[in-house]
């Protein structure tokens, strides 16, 4: 039982909102799981960027040897960082950002099942508590029957009693 406890697994009981009461809060369903996650309130300005080796050549001069070898050696390191920013992002949406979305999708759906099945909990008692409810009136009248049988028992017993 502790183990449950500590694993989260409270058993304390809470009234139902019976009266339609909820605390269901828009801006915490609604709210971003992290202050910088991107959402259509939050792009962040790189969103609009664009990866530029070089800027646009315009054209306006012929190149030197030096020029041109500076940038014939900036494209191979530009092509090599290219390869490990795409590794690196590749890795990161299939390692982690797939598995966490999982995860909270799972999460979500455990809520939702949790949800109804506390619904359908308080629904089974409440149609328990109507039931027993119902069950007063008969058993208030095998009350009665019992004391008018137990009264007649004694008056009976009185009467033979008294004849004796």
């Amino acid at each position: 039982m502790s183990l449950l406890n500590a694993l989260g697994f409270v058993a304390e009981s809470r009234l139902a909102p019976v009266d339609g009461s909820h605390n269901l809060d828009h801006d915490r369903i609604h709210g971003a799981s992290n202050a910088q996650a991107i959402t259509p309130d939050n792009v962040p300005d790189e969103a609009w960027d664009t990866i530029r080796p070089f800027p646009v050549w315009a054209g306006q001069h012929l190149m030197t040897e030096e020029e041109s070898g500076a940038i014939v050696e900036h494209c191979k390191e530009f092509k090599n960082n290219v390869k490990a920013t795409e590794k690196a992002l590749d890795e990161m949406i299939d390692t982690l950002d797939k598995p966490a979305a999982s995860i909270n999708q799972k999460k979500q759906k455990y809520i939702r099942a949790e949800g109804r099945f506390e619904r359908r909990t308080v629904g089974y008692k409440h149609t328990t508590g109507k039931y027993l409810q119902g069950q007063r009136p008969s058993y208030a009248k095998l009350g009665t029957d019992y004391k008018n049988a137990e009264l007649a028992a004694d008056n009976a017993i009185a009467a033979l009693a008294a004849s004796l």
